[in-house]
Parts: C-alpha cells; sequence; structure tokens
C-alpha cells in the first residue's frame, strides 16, 4: 500500500514545504502526526523536525522507533495513545504542523478530529491531510464505493471509501484552503479518489463580531459572522452608517467553535 502511494505522499509534502519558510531555522517545526503507525511519511519530514506521534494502537510504537533510525535529524519527543477525536495529552495551540494521511476515512466522526486539529495548532499553523474520498454521488463509481464498503472496511481498519472529507472541512473554519481531489489510476477503481490538501488555523479565529449592519427594533437584518449567539435584547443599535439610530439592543457572545 505505501509503495502504491508514495508519489501522493511526496506530493503532500512537497506543497507543504512551499509554505514553510527557512527550513533550517534555529527552531524546530513541532509536527504532530495523527494516525502514524510505523511511520510512513518520515522520508518526506521537512528538516529540522520535532514529532509527537499520535496513533490508538500501542503495538505500532517498537516498528516507529526502529524506523526512525534511519532519520537521526528527526527528533521524536514522544508518542500519545489517543484518538484523533480526543487528542488528551496534547495540549492548546502547541503544534505547528497537523499531518494526516489515510486516517481520517477511518475515524468515527471528522468533525471531532478536525476541532481537535484546530484546537492543537498553533496560530497560523498548518494542517497537511491526504485521504481516500467518495466518487460524486452522479458518478457511477459511487455505486461501486457503495458495494464495496462492508467488504473493505473490515479488511483494512475501518477505512471507508466513500467519506466526504473535503465537505467536513470547509465547514470546520479553518483559512487559506487548498485542496484537490486526484484519481489515481493505480490504485483499485474504488478507493482512486484522492483528497491532497493543505490549510491554517487563523491567526485570529472569527469568533468575534466584526459587523452588524442593521438592526431595528429587535430585528436583525445583517450580521456577518455566523458564529454567534443571541441572548437578549435591549435598547441599543448600529445603522449601516455607524451611527447609534435606533433603540433596539441586541446581546451577542462569541461562543468556542474550537
Amino acid at each position: 500500500m505505501k509503495k502504491l502511494t508514495d508519489p501522493q505522499r511526496r506530493e503532500a509534502f512537497e506543497l507543504l514545504k512551499k509554505h514553510l519558510g527557512d527550513r533550517k531555522k534555529k527552531t524546530p517545526h513541532e509536527i504532530l502526526e495523527i494516525g502514524i503507525g510505523d511511520g510512513a511519511n518520515l522520508e518526506y519530514y521537512p528538516e529540522n523536525s520535532s514529532l509527537t506521534a499520535l496513533d490508538m494502537n500501542e503495538s505500532f510504537e517498537p516498528y516507529l522507533k526502529e524506523h526512525l533510525k534511519n532519520y537521526p535529524e528527526i527528533r521524536y519527543r514522544r508518542k500519545v495513545i489517543a484518538m484523533a477525536e480526543n487528542m488528551v495529552g496534547v495540549e492548546d495551540s502547541s503544534i505547528d504542523i497537523v499531518v494526516c494521511t489515510y486516517t481520517l476515512c477511518s475515524v468515527t466522526s471528522i468533525p471531532s478530529v478536525l476541532k481537535e486539529v484546530k484546537r492543537v495548532l498553533k496560530p497560523g499553523g498548518k494542517f497537511l491531510f491526504l485521504e481516500h474520498v467518495s466518487y460524486p454521488k452522479s458518478d457511477w463509481n459511487y455505486l461501486l464505493q457503495v458495494a464495496v464498503a462492508p467488504l473493505w472496511s473490515p479488511y483494512l481498519g475501518g477505512c471507508k471509501v466513500k467519506q466526504r472529507t473535503g465537505e467536513e472541512i470547509r465547514k470546520i473554519g479553518f483559512s487559506n484552503v487548498d485542496m484537490d481531489t486526484t484519481y489515481d489510476e493505480k490504485l483499485l477503481l474504488f478507493s482512486r479518489p484522492q483528497l491532497l490538501g493543505k490549510l491554517f488555523r487563523p491567526e485570529r479565529d472569527s469568533n468575534f463580531l466584526y459587523l452588524i449592519n442593521e438592526i431595528r427594533f429587535g430585528c436583525v437584518s445583517h450580521i456577518l459572522d455566523s458564529q454567534l449567539e443571541v441572548y437578549s435584547f435591549g435598547v441599543f443599535c448600529i445603522s449601516p452608517t455607524g451611527e447609534f439610530d435606533s433603540y433596539s439592543f441586541l446581546h451577542l457572545a462569541p461562543f468556542n467553535s474550537t
């Protein structure tokens, strides 16, 4: 499997390295790899990397440590035994780069994983992903994926070849999302769609109200930030011109999207 997917892995890390700036900087890149297994991606890591490995399977660690001997330039910090949906032990805003290849296709909740990725990334941190995904539902090959899924999933550790990962990524609130679906003819027909991409955690999360265009007597016409909760009304207003021109009040508060 690794040999078949090496070209995609190489392409993914080349995409990442374009955004790293000086790869020989003194401060190491703090990397968290989700579902690291025995370390299939180590050969593609950027220079000066400090690795935190996360996997729910403890039995992979001896193989990972053996593999790491071939890459002395990678500083191995620790192994975290946890599910990707709940990365217990990984601190908030502590990671420069999160790597995830062929793992989101196997998790129980993609949104939960993405929220954890956003939590552990530093502001401006990068998330690199390469995943099996579904064909468009209008494609006849999607029916093949539906038919094969019950047999394929147990064979490959819960891999779901018809995940709609791209849709989930767009919902979660990252910035500079750059992703593309390719179809690798060397792979089995039902597993050919591959989603490759990188994105950033925003430098400043947009959980705050930036602008109210118009509020009139408790009726909100335009609010330019959907990540808000409405709690109460009172006696305050901002008009489209920025003036205080009526007497309705809207109490808005950010909610925690991470």
